[in-house]
């Protein structure tokens, strides 16, 4: 069987052993201690927690079939939406764009569809 690691944010590989040996390490310290080894600079144990758990929810998702993938991934989905939001939140507006996936649900709102 291969040996498992992980890639700190300094580039540094660890095995799984030693990565869970010191998050129970960081448990136990003081959230505001400054701890060496996991960036390029010393960083606060709550820090270092925070970013470890978000590494572990990524490295779980990344396994579900289809995570990053599909076109609500992509960073014009999310802005056209967005922007789409800001409109569709303010009552009364009558609106002249939206994107297309919005039209139909929204077509009550758009200037091209009031007479």
């Amino acid at each position: 069987m291969p040996k498992m690691y992980i890639t700190l944010p300094n580039g540094r590989k660890v095995g799984l052993g030693v990565y869970a040996k010191a998050w129970r390490e960081l448990l136990k310290a003081n959230p505001k201690e400054m701890v060496k080894g996991f960036t390029y600079f010393p960083e606060q144990a709550e820090s270092i927690l925070h970013a470890m758990r978000g590494g572990l929810s990524e490295r779980i998702n990344a396994k579900v079939p289809g995570y990053g993938v599909g076109r609500k991934w992509a960073n014009e989905w999310y802005f056209e939406t967005w922007r789409a939001s800001r409109m569709l939140n303010e009552p009364r507006l009558v609106i002249d764009w939206l994107p297309a996936w919005l039209k139909p649900r929204f077509s009550d709102r758009l200037r091209v569809n009031l007479s």
